[in-house]
């Protein structure tokens, strides 16, 4: 009598899935191919992934990967014909109208750099993301509209074009309810905490990089500290964690639902930036596995998350705040946990100050090929100074927001506004001090290849150390037995 085929987990189809998506986004997004644009081979995608969905044999796996591969395929080759066309426009001299994405960047020579997405070329209708760089004496704010003259030069990252020094034409201000009720709330933290200490404090809490003096600017660059004022996964982490330790005694559900609504509130008040997007659907993948008391498996949500980002914008791949999200996220929730274990008998037990060490270097390792790569350089002092600042981000991030939440209560601001003004005169001190020693930064530079030697080294010592430790376990219940 023949045995009946044993079903596999259906964890491992999805994980395949969620692969074949990010390898066929990578072949689509740099080989700019556009042959699968039919609507044909997303349906294909999707019956294939239903077809090993149902039937959960091993075959199924090799089906689950096709299916991933064609849908990411098939988003790609849509990604790619759109980029082809507004690259018609190259070289050109032409009116551009563009929604603003971001809080414009100012610069010390007085441009405004702007990121924006592309509404119309010459009355021609697109949806593709833009550079732009000019020079005005005008506000121009996120969720405006704008109305640029000049000539279009490629794109670079996940830019389709850019225009320098671009000559604005028209400003269409647009109404923005959270950038507007942001804005206000800044208003009334700096009624209360002093320059340069309250633009450092609303950097933190909101992200805001673009009013902190030049000076301090380049002192956060040295230190390799810039992640701390562009809103990102630690500043969510710091303020999911609050609600859940707050909440939680009250009630699971209420912690889950008001970190949620947390997550989604600070998304909204930053932006839908990649590295932001990321950041908030880790952390809302995380609180409900959290809520039904499951495990989180790091690789799954590390793939998972790359998936679900690049099949909604395959640009995200060439963005540079997206790869470095991901290569820390890589760095805490993989390398960091493996070399507790290579050190340490019990990791769970280490306290927060050895867990910060670990979690920073890790992700400084994560990190530095592409950062080299990037910008040819090296903080050499980076893991100290981030020992030293970031565990009192949270007390800065805290004692900031009550000192705008109490802002009509002048007492109660000032009494909040003073705690975070010494807390944040501490941080720029440190950063200050740190940037000035010689050598802090190195010059080192290094070629695509290189790069990628150096990840294939980064992975191949993660699935050493991960085959190391299963063996010492192994060996561990064997002599136990």
């Amino acid at each position: 009598m023949m045995k009946p085929k044993a079903h596999i987990h259906r964890f491992y189809l999805n994980f395949v899935f969620l692969g074949g998506i990010i390898f066929g986004t990578i072949f689509s997004v740099f080989s700019k191919n556009t042959s699968f644009r039919s609507i044909v081979w997303l349906i294909l995608a999707t019956i294939l992934f239903l077809f090993s969905w149902i039937f959960a044999r091993k075959f199924c796996l090799i089906l689950a990967l096709i299916a991933g591969i064609l849908l990411s395929l098939w988003r790609g080759s849509v990604y790619n014909f759109e980029n082809l066309k507004i690259a018609q426009n190259i070289k050109k001299d032409v009116t551009v109208r563009a929604a603003v994405l971001e809080d414009p960047d100012l610069k010390e020579d007085g441009s405004l750099k702007i990121r924006a997405k592309v509404i119309e070329i010459s009355n021609e209708q697109f949806n593709e993301k833009a550079f732009i760089s000019l020079k005005t004496n005008q506000e121009i704010r996120r969720s405006d509209e704008i109305l640029v003259k000049g000539k279009i030069s490629e794109g670079f990252g996940d830019f389709a074009i850019s225009i320098h020094r671009g000559r604005l034409i028209k400003i269409s201000p647009k109404s923005d309810f959270i950038r507007d009720m942001r804005d206000s709330f800044a208003e009334g933290v700096r009624k209360f905490i002093p320059s340069p200490e309250v633009d450092l404090g609303l950097g933190y809490l909101l992200g805001q990089k673009n009013s902190l003096p030049e000076e301090i600017s380049k002192a956060l660059t040295i230190t390799a500290l810039t992640h701390i004022v562009v809103a990102s996964g630690y500043n969510l982490t710091v303020l999911v964690m609050a609600a859940q330790r707050v909440f939680n005694k009250i009630s699971r559900k209420i912690a889950l639902f008001v970190a949620i609504l947390l997550v989604l509130g600070f998304v909204f008040v930053v932006g839908f930036t990649p590295s932001m997007i990321r950041a908030g659907i880790v952390a809302i993948f995380g609180l409900i596995l959290w809520y039904f008391g499951r495990k989180t498996q790091a690789y799954f949500l590390l793939t998972f998350v790359a998936a679900i980002t690049l099949i909604f914008e395959p640009s995200n791949l060439l963005n540079l705040g997206w790869q470095l999200s991901f290569a820390s996220f890589f760095g805490v929730l993989i390398l960091s946990p493996l070399l507790q274990k290579i050190f340490f008998e019990k990791p769970e037990k280490l306290n927060s100050a050895l867990k910060l060490f670990f979690e920073t270097f890790s992700a400084q390792i994560a990190t530095l090929p592409l950062i080299i790569f990037t910008f040819g350089a090296v903080s050499v002092i980076s893991i100290f100074a981030n020992m030293l600042v970031l565990p009192f981000v949270p007390s800065a991030m805290l004692t900031t927001f009550l000192t705008g939440i109490f802002a009509i209560f002048s007492p109660i601001a000032h009494f909040f506004g003073f705690i975070a003004e010494l807390i944040l005169k501490y941080s720029i001190f440190i950063i200050g001090e740190f940037s000035k020693i010689k050598g802090a930064q190195l010059e080192i530079s290094f070629g695509f290849s290189e790069m990628l030697i150096c990840y294939f080294c980064l992975i191949l010592v993660v699935i050493l150390i991960n085959f190391k430790l299963r063996k010492d376990k192994i060996l561990g219940i064997l002599n136990e037995s």
